[in-house]
């Protein structure tokens, strides 16, 4: 498991968004008794100020709330203005709604990226977009450690200090070089239980702190060691990072 693998409802979103286009095609033959191919052949003969908004606004939000970098942060809210902009001056019965209102797919998925906005906006939120060193839908299960750890490069024990762990993977200082993409096996112990994971450096962040992603070696050891971060959590054994 990636430690930047997005959460199942945010991808779903995300996909929902993506095929608004289509799924607005289909409610407004529903809703308006016009035949698909009809509404179809008119949405892709639009000019391009309108085949921007019928084809293009809502995915390419999709796209955007799935990555975590500052620009697509600034991008996705700037559309999200925008597109509140547009529908708010909407004028009756026209393209591409045919109607007194927009359709309310479009209404329903404008609202929930307005909640999105709300939700990215507070600080806490918004932290990780800026910060590469922090993923959001990681934090609740990340627990501080700061503890020395080993780690076995070409046959060669290093030594580490782990600065955080998931189950997905670990924060590291070392200051031996390593580069991202690098592979080799961590050891380290977590209250008494000694764990040695393959592992493969996922990012480089400041001052010597790499971040790690775990690959199992089998199916076992994968479960064993979510049930042990699930006793963390449970019983609060570790401090959760941030």
């Amino acid at each position: 498991m990636y430690m930047n693998k997005r959460p199942l409802l945010l991808k779903l979103f995300a996909f929902i968004l993506l095929c608004e286009p289509l799924i607005r095609i289909v409610l407004m033959s529903l809703e308006k008794e016009f035949p698909l191919s009809t509404i179809l052949s008119r949405s892709l003969s639009l000019g391009l100020k309108d085949s921007i908004h019928f084809w293009l606004l809502f995915p390419i939000s999709g796209f955007l709330i799935l990555s975590v970098k500052p620009v697509a942060f600034i991008a996705y809210i700037m559309i999200q203005l925008y597109s509140l902009y547009f529908h708010i001056t909407y004028e009756s019965f026209s393209w591409p709604y045919l109607s007194n209102v927009p359709t309310a797919s479009a209404l329903f998925l404008l609202g929930l990226n307005i909640c999105f906005i709300i939700y990215f906006l507070l600080p806490r939120n918004r932290e990780p977009f800026f910060n590469k060193g922090l993923r959001w839908w990681e934090r609740g299960s990340r627990y501080v450690v700061d503890q020395s750890c080993i780690i076995v490069i070409n046959d060669q024990e290093v030594m580490a200090t782990l600065s955080n762990i998931s189950f997905s993977g670990a924060l590291i200082a070392i200051k031996q070089e390593i580069n991202e993409g690098d592979h080799f096996k961590i050891e380290f112990d977590i209250l008494g239980e000694e764990y040695q994971f393959n592992s493969v450096v996922k990012r480089k962040l400041k001052n010597n702190m790499y971040g790690l992603i775990f690959n199992f070696d089998n199916y076992f050891q994968k479960i064993m060691f979510r049930l042990k971060i699930y006793s963390i959590d449970k019983n609060a054994l570790l401090e959760k990072y941030r």
